[in-house]
C-alpha cells in the first residue's frame, strides 16, 4: 500500500486489496519449500516398499534380503524427511490446513492398510496397487506443494 502526501488514511477499498494482497503472500509463502526432487523420491521409495512386500512371503534367503530392502527404504524415507522438515531453514513452523490435509491423510492410511488387511484374502498383489495408487497420489500433491513453495 502506497502513503499518500495527504496522510489520509486509505479508502476501504484499498484496505481490502492490501488486505487480500497480504493473504495471497502469506499463503504463497507461509509452507516450507522443499526441493523438486524430494516428493517423486519419498512417492518411489515408498513404491519399492509396497513391491517387495507385493512379492509375498519368498523363501530363505530371499526372505531376508526383501526384509532388509523393506527396512532399508523405510530408514531412507525417515532420514529424508527428517533433514528436509528439520533441516536448517528460515521457516519454523509449517502451518497445516487440516480441512485440506485430512483427506490426504485418510487416504494415505487407507492405502497403506488395506493390503494388511487383505493380502492374505486376496493375495500379495493388493501391494502393488495400492502402493501404486499412494505413490501417484504423493508426487500428484507433493508437485503441487512444490509449485506453490517454490517460489518462497
Amino acid at each position: 500500500m502506497e502513503t499518500r502526501a495527504s496522510g489520509a488514511a486509505p479508502t476501504p477499498e484499498e484496505a481490502r486489496q492490501s488486505l487480500h494482497l497480504a493473504e495471497q503472500e502469506e499463503s504463497a509463502t507461509v509452507n516450507r519449500p522443499v526441493p523438486g526432487w524430494y516428493f517423486p523420491t519419498l512417492a518411489a521409495l515408498l513404491l519399492v516398499m509396497f513391491l517387495l512386500n507385493a512379492l509375498g512371503r519368498p523363501d530363505q534367503p530371499v526372505r531376508g534380503i526383501v526384509g532388509g530392502l523393506v527396512i532399508a527404504c523405510a530408514l531412507l524415507v525417515a532420514v529424508l524427511v527428517g533433514r528436509v522438515s528439520f533441516g536448517p531453514s528460515p521457516y519454523r513452523g509449517v502451518r497445516v490446513r487440516w480441512t485440506r490435509a485430512l483427506p490426504g491423510i485418510i487416504i494415505a492410511a487407507i492405502l497403506a492398510l488395506l493390503p494388511v488387511l487383505l493380502a492374505n484374502t486376496v493375495g500379495s498383489w493388493i501391494w502393488a496397487v495400492c502402493g501404486i495408487v499412494l505413490a501417484g497420489l504423493l508426487a500428484t500433491a507433493g508437485t503441487r506443494y512444490w509449485q506453490q513453495t517454490r517460489r518462497a
